[in-house]
């Protein structure tokens, strides 16, 4: 009687112990609303995606990005110092990413517009790989204008420019010939 007794309580506590361990994971939905950087950090990585970040300041956007996962993670987890750390971190390179997006608009103006007409011919639709290529490039591009590069984006500049041109023109004869059949 006295082996169950002790035993018992062993299991009581064991099943306790383990109990005030495991603390429950919070949902994305917990997480902004219990946490107001992070909460802050969310929304201004969507506002800078608005603006084109992810494709006019990647490396910097990236950064952010993964600063929000890591701080989604910490805040999941109940680590919320490291959690605080985390979307402090990416709202700081968030601000350069802003000066980079104006930068990349500024030196690409011709080849933004040039691709905007691309793609509202149906470019992205009707020629994939030739668009997915020209969206790289200028990715790459963009990414020089992070690195302060700014004398090898000008040099890039007309490549940009005639790809999108091209691909509008292309996707513009597609769109007469579905028409005209």
């Amino acid at each position: 009687m006295k082996n169950l007794v002790r035993t018992s309580i062993g299991v009581f506590f064991a099943i306790f112990i383990a109990a005030c361990a495991s603390t429950p994971k919070l949902s994305q939905e917990q997480i902004l609303s219990q946490y107001q950087q992070i909460a802050s950090l969310d929304k201004a990585l969507a506002d800078a995606r608005a603006q084109g970040a992810d494709y006019l300041a990647p490396d910097g956007y990236e950064a952010a990005a993964a600063q929000l996962d890591r701080a989604m993670t910490e805040a999941a987890s109940g680590r919320s110092d490291t959690a605080n750390a985390a979307a402090r971190s990416g709202l700081k390179s968030l601000k350069k990413v802003g000066s980079d997006v104006e930068q990349s608009k500024d030196l690409l103006r011709e080849a933004l517009i040039a691709r905007t007409k691309a793609m509202d011919a149906g470019a992205a639709t009707l020629y994939k790989d030739n668009t997915a290529k020209l969206e790289t490039a200028l990715r790459k591009t963009a990414s020089l204008v992070e690195q302060g590069r700014l004398e090898d984006v000008k040099k890039r500049r007309p490549d940009l420019i005639a790809g999108y041109e091209q691909l509008q023109l292309m996707s513009l004869k597609e769109g007469m010939v579905d028409t005209a059949q």
